[in-house]
Parts: structure tokens; C-alpha cells; sequence
């Protein structure tokens, strides 16, 4: 375990949001698919596709896997909000959801059809979504994590794709991340509720960038973590999964000292 680290800190305009992406997404591991199946399927059988017109995503890190996966919700005039910290990381996420809405998906173009694949009806997901994009530099430390000088705005959908536990080592401040992430989320009703959907690493203690060596942080959570939280912030929760990681999949440095237990998801409802 890594002493607890103020995340401010962490030169977060530094990170290497490519080789991030390029370890981990440049080919869909069995536990990705698995559980993008699973939120899949819980959107699905909401039965509101097409009727969402905001969704907002924290800690984009020009990553497009769990926009596609809640792509096909939003209307034709949706709008899919994709958020960062830092310019760099907003700029990064812009060029990636361009190219993919004019087709040049790359390395997200495995991650599409497997979701379709799945469920016809999230066929093209991503460069769907990605036609509805906008764009926006949140500090997750500043407005995510304090209240007082929270711009989050208000969405019908909220996603966070392994961020709220992978941006920090303190768990109180995680706890405060979550609680904020869920008060993003507009009060729905029991036949539309607002949908939270997460992606999460299981047992995370930290992550290495390999451009600088540094040890990014993480808090170890798991699903009854999840769950907990989820209760505590009034969020019903309708799936709930987690896979253990493979080692012939395992993306990390086999010499590396952090270490991971496998990747989780959860899909949640705020309707009261």
C-alpha cells in the first residue's frame, strides 16, 4: 500500500494518456467484453433506448469503450459530454472522438463491434456517440471532489470509466468522489430513472505510467465497495459484476509492485 497522497499533486498534465490506452484497450481482454456485455444488457432491458438527452463523462482520458456502451440511450439530439482535468487530456479526448465519428476508429473499432456483436442495437455505439460530443475541462480534484466549487453539470446519465478509484489513494476522498459523482445525476422516476454507470479496477494499489515511472495512485475497491457507496448515496443498484483478472491478460509490468485483482462494473438507477 502506497501512504495516502493529496491528488493535486500527481502532475496529472503529464500522463501518457496514449500508452495508458495503448497497454490496456489496443486489443478487448475477455473481462472487457464480459462486462460491457453485462451493462449492455442492463441498459437494455430498461427498455429507454433513444429517450436520454445528457450524459457526462468524468476522467475521459481519450478513451470511447464506456461512452459506446451507453451510446445507444441517448436521442437523436443527445448529448454526450466528454470531461478531463487538464487541456492536454481534453485535447487528446477531442482528436479521438473526431476521428471516430468520421470513421477512423482505431483501436476502438475492436471495442464497437464486440458490443455489437452482442446487441444489435449498439451497432456503430461509438461513432454514434461520438457525433453527439461535447467537451469540457473539469478539475476532478477542485469541482469533483469539493462541493463548494463543484461545475459538474446536472445529467440524466452519468459515467465514470475507471477513474473515481484510480485518481486517488485516499479512501475518504474516493467516498467524497462517489458521493459527488452520484449528486451529478438528476432525480429520475421509477419508469425514467437517471443511470449511473461505472467501470472500476478491483483491488487496484496503483498504476505505473511507463513513459516517467511514476506510481499513479488508486484505492482498492471492490463490488460491495460499489454497492456500499451506491446505498449510501441513495442509487438502486440493478448490475454488478467483477471479473478476475486473467494473467495471460494481465497488462501490467509482471516486475511491477502494484497489482490489481481484476475489473468490476455497475450500472445504478436515481430515481428517489
Amino acid at each position: 500500500m502506497f501512504a495516502p497522497h493529496p491528488i493535486k499533486e500527481y502532475p496529472w498534465q503529464d500522463f501518457n494518456w496514449n500508452d495508458y490506452n495503448k497497454r490496456n484497450y489496443d486489443h478487448p481482454c475477455g473481462a472487457d467484453i464480459l462486462l460491457a456485455n453485462k451493462v449492455i444488457d442492463a441498459l437494455a432491458n430498461l427498455g429507454l433506448t433513444g429517450t436520454y438527452h445528457t450524459a457526462f463523462e468524468i476522467g475521459a482520458c481519450a478513451s470511447l469503450r464506456s461512452a459506446g456502451s451507453v451510446a445507444p440511450l441517448l436521442s437523436e439530439t443527445g448529448v454526450y459530454t466528454f470531461s478531463d482535468v487538464t487541456p492536454i487530456l481534453v485535447n487528446a479526448t477531442r482528436e479521438a472522438v473526431h476521428n471516430a465519428a468520421e470513421g477512423r476508429l482505431g483501436r476502438w473499432l475492436a471495442h464497437q463491434d464486440a458490443m455489437a456483436r452482442h446487441n444489435p442495437d449498439w451497432r456503430d455505439c461509438i461513432e454514434n456517440v461520438c457525433r453527439k460530443a461535447e467537451f469540457s475541462q473539469k478539475n476532478i480534484f477542485k469541482n469533483l471532489y469539493y462541493p463548494s466549487s463543484l461545475q459538474i453539470q446536472s445529467t440524466q446519465i452519468a459515467v465514470a470509466g475507471h477513474t473515481l478509484e484510480s485518481i486517488t489513494d485516499n479512501r475518504e476522498e474516493y467516498a467524497r468522489g462517489f458521493t459527488t459523482w452520484a449528486n451529478s445525476l438528476v432525480l429520475g422516476t421509477p419508469k425514467k430513472p437517471s443511470i449511473g454507470v461505472m467501470y472500476y479496477t478491483v483491488g487496484s494499489n496503483g498504476y505505473k505510467d511507463s513513459s516517467d515511472g511514476l506510481t499513479y495512485p488508486a484505492v482498492p475497491v471492490y463490488p460491495q465497495d460499489i454497492e456500499l457507496n451506491a446505498r449510501t448515496n441513495r442509487l438502486e443498484v440493478v448490475m454488478s459484476e467483477w471479473v478476475p483478472k486473467n494473467p495471460e491478460e494481465d497488462v501490467r509490468d509482471p516486475q511491477d509492485a502494484t497489482t490489481y485483482a481484476g475489473l468490476g462494473a455497475a450500472v445504478m438507477l436515481k430515481y428517489r
